[in-house]
């Protein structure tokens, strides 16, 4: 295959944050297995389907062994109009108009650290994310920032959290840095963890906003992946290692999903399981969700019943109840995963029992 060839693929999905209408751009650069364009103030990625979902991405049905830059040069015009993208400078082009809107999923996860199926699900990603040593790194170069942000995370405290993330964000090199990647797994497993229990998503929210702001310290494309991380979003290998963990799925499975999160990139991979594995040890809950969710269910169905200007009391009350909530089991379940996610970064094994007295939030 040989660059401005006629050569017509087909999108199979589309990520969030690629543009719905019509949209022009530039070729900003190609490698082997994707090309970026930037498009307006933003960028949308194209990667073969073997790539998985991705935030601000075009999944294509490319042949085996496809190379991208025998398909566009850097610099090239594209187009989208009439739900084809089209290249300047040759016959090649991409029909958008069959793909699938795709999202990851990480707010209809439901993680339970009471569930001891949960519970050795998520050691076993853990002990191959040891295994692996991709991660070591940013977890010897911001040890105290992350150990800052988890206890923060625990204790909900948005201004303590983002003091420590801020000296994450562009933290490191390469196209994404470490830190950043840490970060877009972090929120990740914040999102996999909230259940729809208010201060949870409150948390992640905040936390996200917080993130979009510091995101002019680094580059382009990390940017888009922090954009995404604090709207709920992450790439679908990550987004699998959450799922399978809420599930409490066979080793297995575990193996396999933990393997494909962490071969993306030289670190990439492996640094974002790791912000995913203390991001879901930080918030993971041991009450029962099934029933929180029934009454939450319930609340917001009384709560739609009153009048408009009672409704921010009651909300707030809620708030108020899921904290207190909060200090009780829930709490005493996530000091025990806070302190079992540290054992990801110290030479030797950080003692995990609690103290006989849980702090509360």
């Amino acid at each position: 295959m040989t660059e401005g060839q006629d050569v017509r693929l087909v999108a199979l999905r589309i990520g969030t944050g690629v543009p719905t209408r019509p949209f022009a751009g530039v070729v900003r650069s190609v490698f082997a297995n994707a090309a970026i364009l930037t498009v307006a103030d933003g960028l949308v990625t194209l990667v073969p389907a073997a790539t998985g979902g991705l935030p601000g991405a075009i999944t294509v049905d490319v042949p085996l062994g496809f190379d991208f830059a025998s398909f566009v040069a850097v610099g090239a015009e594209a187009a989208s109009r009439a739900g084809i993208l089209r290249f300047a400078g040759g016959a090649a082009s991409i029909d958008l108009r069959a793909a699938r809107p795709w999202t990851s999923g990480l707010r209809d996860i439901s993680l339970d650290f009471g569930d001891p199926a949960t519970d050795s699900a998520w050691r076993n990603v853990a002990a191959a994310l040891r295994a692996d040593g991709r991660s070591d790194a940013i977890a010897r170069l911001a040890r105290q920032d992350i150990l800052s942000l988890s206890a923060a995370t625990r204790h909900f405290d948005l201004e303590s959290a983002e003091r420590a993330a801020v000296r994450l964000v562009g933290l490191g090199a390469g196209g994404t840095p470490a830190g950043d990647d840490l970060l877009v797994g972090y929120l990740a497993g914040l999102w996999s963890s909230a259940a729809g229990v208010c201060i949870r998503a409150d948390f992640a929210a905040g936390l996200g906003k917080a993130l979009l702001g510091l995101a002019k310290r680094t580059n382009d494309v990390s940017r888009v992946y922090l954009a995404a991380a604090a709207a709920g979003e992450a790439s679908e290998r990550l987004a699998a290692v959450a799922a399978r963990i809420a599930a409490g799925a066979a080793p297995t499975a575990l193996a396999e999903a933990a393997a494909a999160a962490v071969a993306v990139g030289h670190t990439s991979g492996a640094d974002g399981a790791l912000g995913l594995l203390l991001g879901l040890a930080a918030l993971g809950t041991g009450d029962d969700l099934q029933g929180k969710q029934a009454a939450r269910r319930r609340d917001a169905s009384a709560s739609r019943r009153l009048e408009p200007e009672k409704r921010t009391a009651e909300r707030a009350a809620l708030r108020t109840r899921d904290a207190r909530r909060s200090g009780r089991r829930g709490d005493q379940v996530r000091y025990v995963y806070f302190f079992s996610s540290l054992a990801l970064m110290a030479a030797e094994p950080i003692d995990a029992t609690p103290p006989s007295r849980m702090p509360t939030t």
